[in-house]
């Protein structure tokens, strides 16, 4: 029994259009309206139309009895695949499935990811309260060039969110980090266009009423303070064990590994240099490591104690000071991000457009109320989708996946076994 998933890595150059084409045909000759039921997933306009162009040039060869070679290897492939067929019945099958597909060509689904999200949205604009007059804004270019000007303009009208900018300057600066305006709006509005913008939105409003700029302060000096006292509290505690050992009259020769000894890391500690803090914490409990054999150790009873104390902060505190810390890097930008939603709002509002960022969450959101079954969304598209057919995978985005996910698995969970439904053609690399 053939498994319902056929994946196949394919670099590129390795001929996984010939794969993709082959494939598309020995499920194109199941029926004779197979072709309603396929759906094949490409990622480039160009690509599409590649895909498209060869699958009726090759059917057109089989209904012509075309004995070329380009030919003969496909013809070989679909009557493996279909013992029920020779080389006289795939003729005449292929001539009636040409003429079909050129007669309904709306519903020959070879597509891009963006071009089959239009169509399900498109078929579904009334459920999702969209104006009949809608438009989609492919040109993400445009709309990051106009919300980026928007946001300059605001900044002359809000001071508070000029003083954010400033701020943000001033940490980049203090931080050696280069600062080019206009680069990092540009940057910063570009994240509205990814997958995980809409987590931010989600959290976003859970503030409510409440004054977004006192929140993000709030935020942001609770993470400095939080910082400065994890870093204080290890600091002072390193500081005790240099001196310590400083007066305890051991020299580096005298430790074990000399000058590799955790031991002399203290002072790396005491400089701000928080990554020698595991270091030192191997010697915890660990007295053989400390000085070689036969060597007096009582420097051991007085220090190990400590490191007990430096392994409990540094235990209970590292994720909240790595999360702090990334707060306070990106705590300007979080607040300017917010400032954006909300003019990208009024964007769509204003010009009756969607991005087809949006268009992408609202698929989303179908396929996830579709669940295992999808039928609903068939019925308003006029498709019944069984075998679903992926190129280029590794380019898919996680949101672009899983608005097909419960689409695959319901097609999935139908496999007869007798031919691989599904194909997934990706770069390993």
């Amino acid at each position: 029994m053939l498994k319902p998933v056929k994946i196949l890595q394919a670099s590129a150059g390795s001929g996984k259009t010939f794969s993709l084409t082959a494939h598309y045909l020995t499920l194109l000759f199941s029926g004779d309206n197979k072709y309603r039921e396929i759906l094949a997933v490409t990622f480039t306009n160009k690509a599409t139309e590649e895909m498209k162009t060869r699958i009726l040039q090759v059917l057109l060869g089989f209904a012509m009895g075309d004995e070329s070679k380009k030919i003969e290897d496909y013809l070989i492939l679909v009557l493996a695949s279909h013992p029920e067929l020779n080389a006289e019945s795939l003729k005449l099958k292929a001539d009636i499935i040409y003429r079909k597909i050129l007669h309904d060509y709306s519903r020959f689904s070879v597509s891009t990811i963006d071009g089959f999200v239009q169509k399900v949205i498109r078929g579904f604009a009334f459920e999702l309260g969209l104006d009949s007059g809608y438009s989609l804004e492919m040109n993400t270019e445009k709309v990051k060039q106009e919300l980026t000007t928007k946001l300059e303009k605001l900044l002359d009208e809000k001071d508070n969110l000029l003083q954010w900018v400033v701020e943000l300057a001033l940490d980049r600066i203090s931080n050696n980090i280069s600062w080019n305006y206009n680069n990092e709006l540009l940057k910063l509005v570009g994240e509205v266009f990814k997958d995980k913008f809409k987590d931010f939105e989600i959290a976003i409003a859970s503030f409510g009423t409440e004054n977004t700029d006192a929140v993000f302060k709030r935020y942001i000096d609770f993470s400095k303070n939080f910082s400065k006292k994890f870093e204080s509290d290890l600091i002072d505690l390193a500081e005790t064990t240099f001196g310590i050992i400083e007066v305890s009259g051991f020299t580096t020769e005298d430790f074990k590994g000399k000058s590799r000894s955790p031991l002399l890391k203290f002072k790396n500690i005491i400089n701000g240099d928080f990554k020698y803090v595991e270091t030192v914490l191997k010697l915890v409990d660990d007295e053989e490591n400390w000085f070689p054999k036969g060597k007096t150790n009582e420097l051991y009873e007085d220090v190990n104690p400590i490191l007990h104390q430096i392994a409990e902060i540094y235990q209970n505190g590292i994720g909240d000071y790595l999360l702090a810390k990334a707060f306070i890097k990106n705590g300007y930008f979080l607040r300017l991000m917010q400032e954006i939603a909300i003019l990208l709002a009024e964007y769509r509002e204003e010009n009756e457009t969607l991005l087809i960022s949006d268009a992408q969450k609202l698929l989303n959101g179908i396929a996830e109320d579709a669940g295992e079954n999808p039928s609903f969304i068939w019925e308003k598209m006029g498709n019944k989708y069984r075998n679903f057919l992926f190129d280029e995978f590794q380019d898919t985005s996680a949101n672009q996946w899983n608005s097909f996910k419960a689409l695959v698995s319901n097609a999935i969970a139908t496999h007869d076994g007798k031919l691989h439904d599904h194909l997934i053609v990706g770069d390993p690399k």
